[in-house]
């Protein structure tokens, strides 16, 4: 029976027939027809149906709506997740631990909520908000406006399981420095937090960096803009230098994807083989084990993000548990790389406004979904991503501890130089992980404002 068969040899074949399949289609596909990104989108789309004009925004929860959040929370049922034959190594090792939900679920129904209305929302109010329809769709942003005249402007872009509140210190930093202060536009991709989501299929990356070219020419005309982002934010970053060179003074990303030459490829399938990476310690075991011990999200998403997105809709801390245990495991944390339990790498306050901000709004299913928009028209989706940007002054910002740097880039320096023909600084930061604004934002603030003074 198939229960007694080595793990290993019935999953040989297929990987081997995955290797060939994509040796040839990397082989023979006319890449060179695919190259300008700017003639593979559609400028001229629209998302929904929304009309008017930019309009002032505030962050206000009805009393009601709290209220009900703090009955689900505190009825919510958690998981027993400790077993016999655990040791303190596999508290996390399965996903985000029971004992830490419990103290979390405390925390919030109590705590936190007891000082929203005080202290939290009037913190999300801190800067000015707005909301305007670009391409059918109501986005919002928020815009801190310095008062020196010809002072940068930097565009920031989220990504997932982040949201504009993750750049509540980064802001400041940005629009206060005393020698480079910038204006500061911090918008919520479509189907996030605020802004609204797309009401047909096919919004994928692609079509969020047209967007936010066409955001940025009709609400600051003329200006030309730096772009800092991290994880989507990074891999939009990358499409709109490509869209419109001539917009674009420059990007700053913390995360990218290079355009793959073939043994990379071959490498990379080594995610399908759980037999073949569950030991060894090379690059490429190394590499294949953490993406298939970690890369099992991107999977539900891109497959079948609405399946997941009814419960997470559902459940507040349902959705604490699947976003939480991202900030544990990406972040710069010796307990979260040897799987231990340990304090919570992060203050809690600010991953619970985090995760306020999908349940208040209830993005859940709609935040996921745009992976499986991206993954569903690949061939744009991969030059958005991956496509060397030519004419756009660049920046990259490695921090230690984001597993993109640590298991995936291999060699970030050498990926920057061949994804980016004007590389004007490349940074290995002393600390920090796939979450800078939150985990090092001064470290991130003098990045940007250092390459800013190179352009």
């Amino acid at each position: 029976p198939l229960s007694t068969m080595p793990r290993f040899s019935v999953l040989t074949v297929m990987p081997a027939l995955l290797v060939v399949a994509v040796a040839f289609f990397v082989k023979y596909y006319p890449w060179e027809e695919h190259t300008d990104l700017r003639k593979m989108v559609d400028w001229n789309a629209t998302w929904g149906t929304s009309e008017g004009r930019k309009e002032s925004f505030r962050v206000a929860v009805d009393s009601a709506d709290l209220d009900d959040l703090q009955r689900r929370i505190l009825s919510a049922r958690i998981a027993p997740t400790r077993m016999a034959g655990d040791s303190e190594e596999d508290a996390w090792a399965y996903g985000t631990d029971g004992e830490f939900l419990r103290d979390l679920q405390t925390r919030w129904a109590g705590k936190y909520l007891s000082k929203w209305t005080s202290e939290i929302e009037p913190a999300l109010n801190e800067h000015p908000q707005y909301t305007a329809v670009v391409q059918g769709l109501r986005l919002h942003f928020q815009y801190a406006k310095t008062q020196k005249k010809g002072a940068p402007t930097i565009l920031l872009i989220h990504g997932w399981p982040s949201s504009v509140v993750e750049f509540s210190t980064l802001i400041p930093l940005l629009a206060n420095d005393p020698t480079t202060p910038f204006n500061v536009i911090a918008v919520s991709l479509p189907g996030f937090g605020w802004s609204e989501a797309p009401s047909k299929k096919g919004f994928g990356l692609p079509q969020a960096a047209v967007l936010l070219v066409q955001f940025m020419r009709q609400m600051f005309p003329k200006t030309k803009y730096l772009i800092h982002g991290g994880d989507w934010g990074a891999l939009i970053a990358n499409a709109m230098a490509q869209l419109a060179p001539e917009d674009v003074k420059g990007i700053h990303v913390t995360w990218m994807i290079e355009m793959l030459p073939m043994h990379r490829i071959i490498e990379s399938l080594g995610v399908s083989v759980h037999g073949l990476v569950s030991a060894g310690s090379s690059q490429l075991l190394a590499t294949a084990r953490y993406l298939w011990e970690e890369s099992g999200y991107i999977h539900i998403h891109a497959t079948k993000p609405h399946s997941l997105g009814h419960a997470l809709t559902d459940s507040p801390i349902g959705l604490a548990a699947w976003l939480v245990e991202k900030y544990w495991g990406w972040t710069d944390n010796p307990a979260a790389r040897q799987q231990r339990s340990s304090p919570f790498p992060l203050p809690l306050d600010p991953i619970l406004t985090n995760v306020m901000v999908y349940w208040i709004t209830g993005t859940a299913a709609t935040s996921m979904r745009f992976f499986r928009e991206t993954w569903d028209q690949p061939l744009i989706s991969a030059q958005a991503a991956c496509g060397v940007v030519e004419d756009v002054p660049a920046a990259v910002a490695v921090f230690p501890q984001d597993p993109a740097a640590q298991k995936v880039w291999g060699n970030p320096v050498r990926g920057a130089k061949n994804k980016f023909r004007d590389l004007r600084q490349i940074t290995t930061m002393s600390a920090g992980g796939h979450f800078p604004s939150i985990e090092q934002p001064k470290l991130l603030h003098q990045d940007i404002v250092s390459f800013v003074s190179k352009l």
